[in-house]
């Protein structure tokens, strides 16, 4: 399992201003493009319904779905249902 997946492993910097200590970014997930919360809502999700899995960097968070509080994101992209 890639580090990244693990939130006991998260330890993304958040940039701050001089002088000031380094915080640590916090881990929003996005599916489909909403946001359903933080790492954790990954466990609920079955590996076979994703297409496609991201790792967003806190600026291509906030370009993406506006100002974000320096978070870091994951991005999922589920896989379609069939219909017949």
């Amino acid at each position: 399992m890639p580090t990244w997946l693990d939130p006991q492993d998260v330890t993304f910097q958040s940039a701050g201003t001089a002088g000031q200590p380094v915080q640590m970014a916090r881990v929003r997930v996005y599916v489909n493009d909403f946001n359903v919360g933080d790492v954790d809502y990954l466990k609920s999700v079955a590996a076979e319904s994703v297409q496609e899995m991201r790792f967003l960097s806190q600026n291509e968070t906030a370009s993406r779905y506006g100002p974000t509080g320096g978070q870091v994101g994951i991005v999922l992209v589920l896989k379609k249902v069939k219909s017949h």
